[in-house]
């Protein structure tokens, strides 16, 4: 509740704007009526992991998630959304960076094949160190993970494995995350491209529009 907690103890009459935080707990307009965020959180992908096992025809997974809010909100809502879409949930586990051994002994233990997973870098190269020993990685397991990490399987500092070890246990992962990179120079469904969009200064309004809004983010303290 980390986040939750930060927001709270900023005046309730300052508006609060945010590039960075992807807690679920904080979409709740009730409780944050005045905080906006520039990055959608995790649990706004839940609908593509749902379409993207829908897509290969995945009927039955698997979750783990580590035991704090901004992961744990993201996959209570997915359980929801599985249900929802007749996708079976062969076990859920929460882990702990002290306590995750049973839980990916117990995803072994029920034969789970695709597993949805949610968790800081840290935990992942724990996590992916085991999947190495209990060799439930490869061509008959789909690990689909959470994005935006780095590349946390080229460093296995805080495990026992080997750099190889984990780059191995990694290997054919899915990672999801938001998409940051340059759209594709074509229109889209505002009929707009890219390209144009840019030049002619279209995205941004006209200038009076933007003076306007640069005056209201100072008076408001933004600037």
């Amino acid at each position: 509740m980390q986040a939750g907690c930060t927001s709270n103890l900023i005046s309730p009459l300052k508006r609060q704007i945010s590039f960075g935080s992807l807690s679920s707990v904080l979409s709740d307009r009730a409780g944050f009526p005045l905080f906006f965020r520039t990055v959608a959180p995790d649990s706004s992908h839940n609908a593509a992991r749902v379409a993207f096992l829908r897509r290969y025809r995945w009927d039955t997974v698997a979750t783990l998630h580590e035991d704090d809010e901004l992961y744990a909100l993201a996959i209570n809502e997915l359980l929801t959304q599985l249900e929802s879409a007749h996708i079976a949930v062969s076990s859920s586990e929460s882990v702990t960076r002290n306590d995750f051994l049973e839980q990916i002994q117990e995803l072994k233990n029920t034969d789970s094949r695709i597993i949805i997973g949610s968790f800081s870098r840290h935990m992942a190269r724990k996590i992916f160190c085991e999947v190495y020993k209990q060799g439930m990685y490869g061509a008959d397991f789909q690990w689909i993970v959470q994005g935006g990490l780095g590349e946390w399987w080229l460093d296995p500092s805080g495990t026992d494995c080997l750099a190889g070890q984990l780059r191995a246990a990694a290997e054919n992962i899915i990672t999801v995350a938001a998409y940051t990179g340059s759209l594709p120079n074509r229109a889209s469904v505002s009929g707009l491209v890219r390209t144009r969009c840019v030049g002619d200064r279209l995205c941004l309004g006209p200038p009076r529009r933007r003076s306007r809004v640069r005056s209201r983010l100072r008076q408001s303290h933004f600037d």
